[in-house]
C-alpha cells in the first residue's frame, strides 16, 4: 500500500529536522526556528528564524543557503532567512513616570509579537533611572513593561527576566535571547 501523504509529510520533517542539527549561524547570529512551506508547482520552501542586532551579509546567506541545500539534498529548496531583532531602542519614560507612552507601546509590541510568535524567546528588561528621581522608579518600570507584555502579549512573566538601576540614563532596555535547553 502506498504511503499516505501525512506519512510523507512526516518523513519529510523528521528528515529535515535531522539535516539542520547543527546548523551554524554566522556571529553573532542565533538559530531560533525553522519551519517548512511549500506551494503549488514550488520547489520545497525552508523559513530560517536567527536572533541578531545586524542581518547576515550577503556572503554568509549565499553560504547559509546553499549549505541547507546540500543538508535536505533539494538543489532548488527555497530558504529565507528572517530576522529577530535582538535589542531594540531604549524605551525612554519621563522623569519620575512609569507610564508606558505610545512610543515605549511601539517597541514593545515589536518585542510582545516575536516572544509569542516564537516561544523559545525570553526578555530581559533593565530598568533605569536618575539621580533625583523618587526611589524605586527603576523598579516601576520594570514592572510597567512586564505588565505590558503579559497584559497585551500574553506573554508568561517568567519568560522575561527583571533588573533595575537607580543609575543613570533614564533609559530602560529590552534585550531578546533565545533560550537554551530550557535556560535563557
Amino acid at each position: 500500500e502506498p504511503p499516505t501523504v501525512a506519512r510523507i509529510q512526516e518523513q519529510l520533517v523528521t528528515r529535515t529536522a535531522e539535516e539542520l542539527r547543527g546548523l551554524r549561524l554566522p556571529e553573532p547570529a542565533q538559530l531560533v526556528t525553522y519551519s517548512l512551506f511549500t506551494g503549488p508547482g514550488e520547489p520545497l520552501g525552508i523559513r530560517i528564524v536567527y536572533l541578531s542586532d545586524h542581518d547576515v551579509s550577503s556572503d554568509a546567506l549565499e553560504l547559509i543557503v546553499e549549505d541547507i541545500r546540500q543538508r535536505v539534498a533539494i538543489a532548488d529548496a527555497r530558504v529565507v532567512l528572517v530576522r529577530v531583532n535582538a535589542t531594540l531602542e531604549p524605551l525612554v519614560f519621563a522623569r519620575n513616570s512609569a507610564v508606558v507612552t505610545p512610543a515605549i507601546a511601539a517597541t514593545l509590541d515589536i518585542a510582545g509579537q516575536s516572544i509569542s510568535e516564537y516561544p523559545m524567546l525570553r526578555g530581559t528588561v533593565t530598568g533605569g533611572g536618575e539621580p533625583g528621581e523618587h526611589a524605586g522608579i527603576a523598579d516601576e518600570r520594570t514592572e510597567a513593561i512586564v505588565s505590558y507584555l503579559v497584559e497585551k502579549w500574553h506573554v508568561p512573566g517568567d519568560v522575561v527576566t527583571r533588573s533595575a538601576t537607580d543609575q543613570p540614563p533614564r533609559t530602560t532596555t529590552l534585550t531578546i535571547s533565545v533560550a537554551v535547553f530550557g535556560k535563557s
